[in-house]
């Protein structure tokens, strides 16, 4: 990592690729459930929520708690999804048996490669109850909770099963923070869990019978300006793939002890009899929601769907010759529609999204102050000219379909010229109809009346 960081410091940028840079979207910040679930993990289950829409807070089928119950911990309020915080065992680990030794492999450079899986149409996700959390590691255990061995003691763990369109186990993913700990188990059905991290291809051995592989890897995993130990365990055993990613684990004078904690791990379920998981109270359901997934030749095939009819384009736009139209519906997600068409390095491209997975995210723009959308106020790099308070409505605002003018469409419209790709006005923008529909509008070489042309008929009034 010194070496990364050495040489990372002294490389430098054009004054092009500064602009680029700066114009890319600022990350969002997550909550520790969602950065243990993209980050350690590359998170299977944080992936997928890329692909059907799910997040901690919106998945179907939440596990609900009004009051708080015994082995219960309500992070998010009356109603909406908790996690089960594991009590203290009273165990200490102090004179804990003798472990094998584990071959951890340093891995300096490991990244998020993609987060794209092949995944059927029709995959989705359902979050564990309790008792569902148990019986991963007590098939026979009547509720016992989770074993003491692992030394889980004040982690909340949260659990989502995801599967295919047929109501079959993809794989199972538990979440567990404590503080500035995480960690990230997947379970999959005879292989292991799909990942997106990319680094050297890990070597396995033979670990008390079973083929394993270890490494670690440091980095700032939390944002918050520190250096931690990432330790990733995988193996195959019983016909169920395992991956075991933990980081952030400190004693109380802040020692790192994240490969102790790993360890515990691989040695209850590796090593011996150990915890015997099992997926078959969750390998099917009966639960699935249904979906629909469409491709359209021309817009005027993709008209023919009357639900979307209204919010699309009358006419294509002149001069773009290729075309293609999607439709993605998923019971309780999404129900989107998708029209692109390209002219070269050009393309014009119009999202429509239907009321389904809940209310909408992000606060429309209001439109008397132009500050916080107006892309002419603004000199690139936006980085060094663009208000904190405002990046990211200047990036990508959204606006009330009643508000939206010829004039709102001339001040998302910037100009520039740029090698190796095409002239012409860059304008993106979100429109938001009053029963909570939302347009998303991009475009590049298409100018602003012929842009307005094409979204003014979809307006009220």
């Amino acid at each position: 990592m010194k070496y990364y960081t050495q040489y990372m410091d002294s490389q430098q940028v054009s004054p092009d690729l500064h602009r680029r840079l700066c114009e890319l979207k600022p990350r969002p910040r997550r909550t520790h459930v969602g950065q243990i679930a993209a980050l350690a993990a590359c998170g299977a289950a944080a992936c997928l929520a890329l692909y059907v829409g799910l997040s901690p807070a919106s998945g179907p089928n939440q596990v609900v708690s009004d009051t708080i119950v015994p082995g219960i911990q309500d992070n998010f309020g009356p109603g909406e999804s908790s996690g089960y915080l594991v009590p203290d065992s009273g165990q200490g680990t102090a004179n804990f048996f003798c472990m094998g030794g584990i071959d951890y492999v340093p891995w300096e450079t490991e990244v998020d490669s993609s987060l794209r899986y092949d995944i059927q149409e029709g995959s989705f996700g359902r979050t564990l109850t309790q008792e569902q959390l148990f019986d991963l590691f007590w098939p026979d255990g009547g509720g016992e909770g989770i074993p003491w061995t692992l030394f889980w003691d004040g982690y909340t763990l949260n659990a989502d099963a995801i599967y295919d369109k047929e109501g079959s186990l993809l794989w199972v993913t538990v979440v567990g923070s404590k503080g500035d700990a995480h960690f990230s188990l997947q379970l999959a059905p005879d292989q292991l869990p799909p990942t997106c991290v990319a680094g050297p291809e890990p070597a396995y051995y033979d670990y008390f019978g079973t083929e394993i592989a270890a490494w670690t890897s440091t980095g700032d995993w939390n944002d918050d300006g520190e250096s931690d130990t990432k330790v990733t365990i995988q193996a195959v055993k019983d016909g169920i793939g395992v991956r075991f990613v933990n980081y952030g684990q400190t004693d109380p004078e802040g020692k790192d002890t994240a490969l102790d904690f790993n360890s515990f791990f691989v040695n209850r379920t590796f090593a011996g009899e150990g915890i015997q998981f099992t997926l078959d109270h969750l390998r099917t359901t009966t639960d699935i929601p249904d979906w629909r997934a469409e491709t359209f030749s021309s817009l005027e095939e993709a008209r023919q769907e009357a639900d979307f009819s209204p919010y699309l384009p009358a006419s294509a736009p002149e001069g773009y010759g290729e075309f293609e139209g999607t439709l993605s519906y998923q019971e309780e997600v999404r129900n989107t529609l998708f029209l692109r068409w390209s002219r070269g390095y050009s393309d014009v491209t119009v999202r429509v999204s239907l009321p389904e997975g809940g209310a909408p995210q992000g606060n429309t723009v209001d439109v008397s102050n132009r500050a916080a959308y107006d892309v002419r106020l603004y000199s690139i790099p936006w980085c060094d000219s663009v208000p904190e308070e405002y990046r990211e409505t200047v990036d990508n605002p959204i606006f009330r379909a009643q508000d939206m003018t010829r004039e709102v469409v001339s001040a998302r419209s910037r100009s520039y010229q740029d090698a190796g790709d095409t002239d012409g006005p860059r304008i993106n923008f979100t429109i938001r109809y009053s029963d909570g529909t939302e347009a998303e509008y991009t475009s590049k070489g298409l100018s602003e009346d012929a842009l307005w042309a094409i979204i003014s008929p979809t307006l009220p009034g």
